[in-house]
């Protein structure tokens, strides 16, 4: 069921598309390979399955992130449950040596090393996506989609990190 403001998202149908199509549509729909902010970390883990992950856990147990490498998703404890609250595309690892999952490798096959803030702005735009800058602070400037609340961190012209819920993101812009 979307909300208002939610987009669907063709990730859920398993067609084939480019890196830039693949993080428009996220960045659109605020979801990632079918995943939205408020599942459960189970439902992350049907996705993700077989992929290597490192978690960080606070002392109390209560948050947690799970790092896929190119994917990091942020999940509190709620309940007898543990619940996504953030869910970021580190690009910035790309140039390191990162995995990429192989459900998002399987969509959009290899990702640069590199992805220039002005490409992808150039595909959201074609899409009809808005995209408003909301600060600078140092080498980042910060950029957010109001349709979806996505926010995007750029370095030097290049995407340094996509983040597609809230809670968590480097920025209090």
């Amino acid at each position: 069921m979307l909300c208002a403001n939610e987009r669907v998202s063709h990730q859920e149908v398993g067609q084939r598309m480019d890196h830039l199509d693949f993080l428009a549509d996220a960045i659109a729909s605020s979801r990632i390979v079918g995943l939205a902010r408020g599942v459960g970390l189970v439902d992350v883990e049907k996705v993700f399955e077989g992929e290597r992950y490192v978690d960080h856990v606070n002392r109390r147990r209560t948050v947690m992130n799970r790092d896929y490498g190119l994917v990091e998703f942020g999940v509190e404890r709620s309940s007898s449950m543990w619940v996504c609250r953030s869910c970021s595309i580190q690009l910035h690892r790309l140039g390191f040596e990162t995995t990429v999952p192989s459900v998002i490798a399987e969509m959009c096959g290899s990702f640069p090393e590199v992805v220039e803030f002005d490409d992808l702005l150039r595909t959201l735009r074609d899409r009809g996506t808005e995209v408003e800058p909301t600060g600078v602070d140092g080498d980042y400037s910060y950029y957010a989609v109001p349709t979806s609340l996505s926010k995007v961190a750029v370095s030097k012209g290049r995407i340094w990190q996509i983040s597609l819920w809230e809670y968590g993101f480097a920025h209090k812009g």
